[in-house]
């Protein structure tokens, strides 16, 4: 009995965990979750990217114009700190205004907005070509199918499709052949049959 309760109980951890194995293969397999997984990567490469940017150039520069260290130095003491001459000790903390931290912060956000506008600017460029695309290859074989008249931008757009994307590129669609019924050929037993038929007719009837 001891042993049939262990197995049961055996079974119904192995369909649990299957279960959540199962449900987490379908989580990580969804198109969401790999887009997002993607972003963070991309993301991750391209913060990278603007941290270079601004430490390696923009932040020269401007400690070239302030002569501070780096951009994080440059502040405004309004309170210098109360130090002890005897033990040097610091008796209160400097008081300043830690304005070059956040220019730094004001830097890295300009240039993450700036290169976020122009990827997105750019593919919603692409997006509407590829609608607009699509839309004049509709149109062009709409006109083919019914005989219409192209027009000239029509027709230049047809030349360069053909010879960039022949597959794809609006064709007349050609007649359909109706073929023509096919008489059954007969057999030598069936022709010699139709034969002795048509004698038999053409034999005078008895009175």
């Amino acid at each position: 009995m001891m042993k049939n309760k262990i197995k049961k109980e055996k079974a119904k951890i192995l369909d649990k965990l299957s279960a959540f194995f199962s449900d987490f293969k379908k989580f990580i397999t969804k198109g969401n979750v790999l887009d997002l997984a993607v972003g963070v990567v991309i993301g991750t490469a391209f913060t990278a990217i603007v941290n270079g940017l601004v430490q390696f150039i923009i932040t020269p520069l401007i400690t070239w114009c302030t002569g501070e260290n780096s951009i994080a130095d440059v502040s405004t003491v309004l309170r210098p700190a109360d130090i002890d001459p005897e033990t040097g000790e610091i008796l209160k903390e400097a008081l300043t205004i830690q304005w070059g931290a956040f220019l730094q912060a004001i830097i890295n956000f300009l240039i993450i907005a700036f290169v976020v506008f122009v990827l997105v600017r750019t593919v919603l460029k692409i997006q509407k070509a590829i609608d607009i695309e699509s839309k004049i290859t509709e149109l062009v074989q709409k006109k083919l199918d019914s005989n219409l008249p192209l027009t000239e931008f029509e027709e230049k757009w047809l030349t360069r499709k053909r010879k960039k994307d022949p597959k794809n590129a609006p064709r007349k669609k050609e007649p359909e052949v109706i073929e023509e019924e096919k008489v059954p050929q007969l057999s030598t037993t069936d022709k010699i049959l139709t034969e002795i038929l048509e004698i038999l007719k053409k034999q005078p009837k008895p009175e």
